[in-house]
């Protein structure tokens, strides 16, 4: 199991610089890992549906450590 959220997990790779690599154009191009590809979003919990929640709550706190928490009846300012 990863220990960074999925939206840094790319930051474990910085060991290993990015290839660049000259297409021919006046401005090379970085050749993009797949994990960089994909972005994943911070979780979002509606705590009005917290009972059916509970298993996407339990996920995000061990693969993420946190959340977004909608809908708890605090305005936002």
């Amino acid at each position: 199991m990863e220990s960074l959220p999925p939206s840094l997990r790319h930051l474990n790779h910085h060991l290993a610089p990015p290839t660049i690599t000259h297409n021919g154009n006046s401005n090379p191009t970085k050749d993009e890992d797949k994990e960089q590809e994909e972005y994943d979003e911070v979780p979002i919990i509606d705590f009005q549906r917290l009972s059916h929640e509970k298993s996407k709550l339990d996920e995000a706190c061990k693969e993420w450590g946190f959340f977004r928490l909608v809908n708890h009846g605090i305005p936002y300012c």
